[in-house]
């Protein structure tokens, strides 16, 4: 996520809504992205995590102070978001239509498709290999090489010091690494 101005931050806080819209644009992507990467739903049930975290944000931005940063407090209340969503909803599994319209023949697909599904599945591996780690791991992991946070934006978020960071990001890359090796 990019770094606000305190004046972008000021428009916010007093609700402006172009300002806001523009928020939205800037971050929507990304929040959609880490629902993909880290929770089994369809793309309606993000997009309703999604326009919840926001008419939440709407609510909570006269209330943001000054000092505290902006990332921080988005990933916070958006994080909070998603554990509303399952406990208002605790099933969460794919019914067999749903299964059923994503399966395909192998004989009616072309070679682009074999392509995505080839990286669909080097995905799947990664999400596995991930899904080994503890939360805090995947948190930064994600922060890191999904949503290319600085590792000071990182330290904000987690609450830990940059250098903790650093050294937890380089050992857990690397253990993600080894996983990795002994599932290709």
């Amino acid at each position: 996520m990019a770094s606000y101005s305190q004046e972008f931050i000021e428009l916010l806080r007093r609700q402006d809504p172009k300002t806001f819209e523009k928020l939205y644009q800037e971050t929507a992507d990304q929040f959609f992205r880490y629902c993909q990467t880290y929770y089994f739903l369809d793309d309606s049930e993000i997009n309703d995590i999604i326009s919840d975290f926001f008419v939440k944000i709407w609510s909570l931005l006269p209330t943001l102070k000054h000092d505290y940063n902006l990332n921080a407090f988005l990933w916070t209340v958006f994080k909070n978001s998603c554990k509303d969503y399952f406990k208002k909803s605790k099933e969460h599994y794919w019914t067999d239509e749903q299964l059923q319209s994503r399966a395909q023949d192998p004989e009616d697909t072309d070679p682009e498709q074999l392509d995505i599904l080839e990286q669909s599945f080097q995905f799947e591996q990664i999400k596995q290999a991930l899904s080994q780690l503890d939360p805090v791991s995947q948190e930064i992991i994600h922060l890191k090489f999904i949503e290319h946070q600085s590792y000071e934006n990182i330290a904000q978020i987690t609450h830990l010091s940059e250098s903790n960071v650093r050294q937890k990001c380089s050992r857990w890359l690397r253990q993600l690494q080894s996983l990795l090796a002994t599932t290709l």
